[in-house]
């Protein structure tokens, strides 16, 4: 789902279609394979729906300053 390697931030995004109705969620963020290093998630959301978005970032790049949906979530 990412590229190895020293990357610059990337975006991910899962959709998931269960086959039946889900109680509860538990996200656990994780890097697999044999790799070394540091990773950093940022803005980790669980959105009811199929919502499509854009996200405006500071100047650097660093933060999100702005986020908006489909349906203006």
């Amino acid at each position: 789902m990412f590229p190895l390697g020293t990357q610059e931030w990337n975006r991910a995004a899962v959709y998931i279609h269960p086959a039946m109705a889900v109680q509860s969620v538990e996200i656990y963020p994780t890097f697999k394979g044999n790799n070394a290093g540091t990773v950093w998630f940022d803005s980790i959301r669980l959105i009811e729906g199929n919502i499509l978005s854009s996200t405006f970032y500071d100047e650097k790049k660093n933060y999100a300053e702005r986020i908006i949906t489909s349906n203006n979530y």
